[in-house]
C-alpha cells in the first residue's frame, strides 16, 4: 500500500504497521557504511586518509517463522517493492523512546546546514524555578514590598523583569522548594540592571533549609551589581549543608536610600557538579522529514531551549530552517539491497521468510 510519496520515490507501508497480527521482524542487525578513503605509505607505515563525508544506513531485517497470514502480508510487500524501486520507512523498535528527556519542540535552527553537527532550538529547558523569565507576571514568585513584574528592554531584547522601587530591603522570592541533598553543589544565575543612581546592594540569593522549614544558611552573589545602566550576569554557588532537604532562589536589595529602581530577569538554576540536564543522550534517534539520525554525544541545550547535535549519518536534503524534528518512534527511508534473491519458504508447518537487506534511500 502505497502512504506518501518523497523526491520520486512511492512509499510503502510495512504490513507490521498497518496489518494487526503481523509477525514484526525477529531482529535487525544494522551495518553503517562509511567512504573515506585511506593510503598507508609502503615506506613509513603512515596512513593519510580523506573524508568523502558520504556516510548511510545499511542492515540485514530477520524475520522468526510465521503463520500463513504473515507470510503472505510480507511476501506482498516484497513485490510492491519492486526491488530498490520502492522505499519505505523503518527504525529501530527497541528504541523507539529516547533516553534523554527531549523536551518541547524542537526544530532546526537555521536553513542550509550540511554534514554531522546539527544547530537546533525549541527544546524545554528543565530549569526547577517557576515562571523564571517573568512571562506569567509574579506567578510562582512571592514579591516583597517594593517589588513589581514590568516590561522592559532586557539583556537580549524587549522582556519582563522584577522590578524594586525603594527605599528599604526587599527580596523577590521564588516560590519553587526544590530539592537537594547534603553536599550537592548549585548555582543560580540571572541577569540585573541598577539604574544610574540607584543605591544599596543588589544580590542573588540561595537559600537552604531543612525539612522542617528552618533555614540552615544563606548564600550570596559575591559580584555587586554595579548601578550603571547596564545589564550584568549575576550568578550565586552553594554547597547543601548537612541536613539540608531543599533551597529557595531569590533576589535581594539592601538598604537601598531612594526611589531609583533596581532590575533582574532570566533566571536559572543547575546542578554545577552535573551541569544542564542533557535533553539527548549517545544513540538515541532523532527524525528530520524522512530521514533517520543518531545523536553522537549527548546534547545540552541552553536556558533560551537552543542545542547544537553531533549525528550521524549527515545531514540530507537541506532541511529548512524551523522544520520539526521528531524525537519519538524515528524512523528513515529505506529501500530493498538488491532486486532479487528475497526469498520466502513454504514449510510444514509455520512459513519462512528469509528476511532482506536494506540500504538508505538517498
Amino acid at each position: 500500500m502505497i502512504v506518501a510519496t518523497f523526491n520520486g520515490l512511492n512509499i510503502i507501508a510495512l504490513p507490521c504497521d498497518t496489518l494487526p497480527g503481523v509477525t514484526k521482524p525477529s531482529s535487525i542487525e544494522w551495518d553503517e557504511q562509511e567512504v573515506v578513503s585511506a593510503s598507508v605509505s609502503p615506506f613509513t607505515g603512515q596512513t593519510q586518509t580523506y573524508d568523502w563525508m558520504a556516510s548511510w544506513w545499511e542492515a540485514q531485517v530477520s524475520f522468526p517463522p510465521m503463520t500463513r497470514y504473515a507470510a503472505d502480508a510480507w511476501s506482498a510487500f516484497i513485490l510492491e517493492c519492486r526491488g530498490q524501486l520502492n522505499a519505505f520507512m523503518l527504525g529501530d523498535p527497541k528504541a523507539r523512546l529516547p533516553k534523554g528527556p527531549a523536551m518541547g519542540s524542537p526544530v532546526v535552527a537555521g536553513a542550509g546546514q550540511a554534514g554531522y553537527s546539527l544547530a537546533t532550538r525549541g527544546w524545554a529547558y528543565a530549569n526547577p524555578l517557576a515562571n523564571p523569565s517573568f512571562l506569567l507576571g509574579n506567578t510562582g514568585w512571592a514579591p516583597q514590598a517594593g517589588w513589581s513584574i514590568i516590561p522592559a528592554i532586557g539583556p537580549d531584547g524587549l522582556t519582563w523583569a522584577g522590578s524594586y522601587v525603594g527605599p528599604g530591603t526587599s527580596a523577590i522570592v521564588n516560590a519553587n522548594h526544590i530539592s537537594c541533598s547534603a553536599g550537592q553543589v548549585l548555582t543560580a544565575t540571572c541577569k540585573s540592571l541598577g539604574q544610574p543612581g540607584a543605591t544599596g546592594n543588589a544580590v542573588l540569593r540561595i537559600n537552604f533549609f531543612d525539612a522542617s522549614g528552618v533555614l540552615l544558611v544563606t548564600g550570596n552573589s559575591a559580584t555587586p551589581v554595579m548601578a550603571s545602566g547596564n545589564w550584568w550576569p549575576v550568578s550565586v554557588s552553594g554547597i547543601a549543608p548537612t541536613g539540608a532537604a531543599y533551597f529557595t532562589v531569590d533576589f535581594s536589595v539592601y538598604a537601598s536610600t531612594n526611589t531609583i529602581a533596581w532590575y533582574c530577569a532570566e533566571f536559572n538554576c543547575t546542578n554545577l557538579a552535573g551541569g544542564p540536564p542533557s535533553i539527548l543522550l549517545p544513540g538515541d534517534f532523532i527524525q528530520i522529514g524522512y530521514r533517520l539520525y543518531k545523536v553522537l554525544s549527548a546534547a545540552n541545550c541552553d536556558g533560551d531551549g537552543n542545542a547544537t547535535l553531533s549525528i550521524w549519518p549527515p545531514l540530507r536534503d537541506l532541511p529548512a530552517d524551523g522544520t520539526a524534528i521528531q524525537t519519538r518512534n524515528c524512523k528513515g527511508l529505506f529501500r530493498l539491497k538488491q532486486n532479487t534473491g528475497n526469498k520466502w519458504s513454504t514449510n510444514v508447518g509455520n512459513y519462512g521468510l528469509s528476511g532482506f537487506g536494506i540500504r538508505e534511500a538517498i
